[in-house]
């Protein structure tokens, strides 16, 4: 007779095969390696898009300049400053005189201080028209200031104006220039193409370009889309090869036109500047000169028959091409790169000092007209 578990029993059995087989996969799925996963590298690699280009600006179709540029553009270039390689300043020179602007035309000069604080006593006539003098001293007596012109010399509070001389200056040149330069003639804004303001430039800063210099179009590009109004740069014309009248390679060169001035020395551009040459009746002749000669100081006045008078005392560094026009220091005016003279080349005082001492008799003084 055939024995039969209980249904217990079969529970069991049924639980052991369950552990059995549950043990026989696992340790097959411990010693099988799983498969490879295959990575596509290259879809993986970063992809780097293409830089947007600004274009550059049509030459024939400059950019539109607003008359008032923005004053909160939206974009800002970094602008580096390096050291300049090609060119310094000349030296600062010290002015021994003071000097000062009668504002008082036909006011009287004492002989002495306490006539002077008077308003009686010797009296001495001034020059007439537009005057301006030197003074050594000053003294300060309730309040108002007398000024001493010399021993003898004495003007009242209000009768002067005292002056300070520009500290403008012109480069002079170690090496070719870079690129073609100029200085600014007035405080502007540069612009971009779209016409937003960049920077806040100041007049006389030295402007360089970035491009040769194109006659026909009225900006000039002086950074990567950074432009200014070509009216409002005083560019230096370089020569190509010395003029005729200056076979040994040395010479000045006045542009009226541009109101620059330019010393070569050894066929090479030595030194330039801004300069103000005579204006109105008082027209600076153009042609081809010589210096004459050098006086370094002198006083000097209109000549006879003029309507307009002036008198200035003690103009410094005069270099004579052609008398009565000189080159020399102005130190009444501070209007270099525009005529503002009576016919003479008007330089700053630390320009003209160095062109004094560089200057030779027989150099040759070409003065371009305009």
């Amino acid at each position: 007779m055939r024995r039969t578990l209980p249904p217990r029993g079969h529970f069991l059995l049924i639980i052991l095969a369950l552990l059995l087989v549950y043990t026989a996969c696992t340790n097959i799925a411990e010693t099988t390696s799983p498969p490879p996963i295959f990575t596509d590298t290259a879809a993986a690699r970063p992809t780097r898009s293409k830089p947007t280009q600004t274009p550059t600006p049509d030459p024939t179709s400059p950019p539109t300049m607003g008359t008032t540029p923005n004053l909160t553009p939206t974009h800002t270039p970094t602008i580096t400053t390096q050291a300049a390689s090609w060119y310094h300043h000349p030296s600062a020179i010290w002015l021994s005189e003071s000097y000062a602007h009668l504002t008082t035309p036909g006011r009287l000069i004492y002989t002495t201080l306490e006539d002077a604080i008077r308003g009686a006593g010797p009296t001495i006539h001034p020059p007439a028209g537009e005057v301006y003098l030197t003074y050594t001293t000053t003294q300060t007596v309730e309040g108002q200031t007398y000024y001493q012109l010399s021993p003898e010399r004495w003007l009242g509070p209000l009768d002067l104006e005292p002056l300070t001389p520009s500290d403008f200056s012109g480069v002079l040149l170690s090496a070719p220039p870079e690129s073609p330069f100029g200085w600014l003639l007035q405080d502007t804004w540069s612009q971009n193409g779209q016409g937003q303001a960049l920077r806040q430039l100041r007049r006389y800063d030295l402007i360089k370009l970035s491009t040769p210099d194109p006659d026909e179009i009225s900006l000039i590009e002086i950074g990567p889309d950074e432009y200014l109004p070509k009216n409002l740069v005083s560019l230096v014309t370089l020569r190509a090869r010395p003029p005729e009248a200056a076979r040994n390679c040395r010479w000045i060169e006045v542009d009226l036109a541009l109101q620059t001035l330019q010393a070569y020395q050894d066929c090479a551009l030595r030194f330039a500047t801004l300069i103000s040459s005579g204006s109105g009746e008082w027209y600076t002749p153009p042609g081809i000169y010589r210096v004459q000669y050098k006086i370094r100081e002198h006083d000097l006045s209109n000549p006879p028959g003029v309507d307009q008078e002036y008198y200035i005392e003690k103009v410094p560094y005069l270099i004579y091409f052609s008398r009565p026009f000189a080159l020399h220091a102005a130190y009444w005016h501070d209007a270099f790169g525009r005529p503002a003279s009576s016919g003479c080349i008007n330089l700053s005082p630390s320009d003209a000092a160095w062109l004094y001492d560089w200057a030779l008799t027989g150099d040759p003084v070409l003065i371009l007209g305009d």
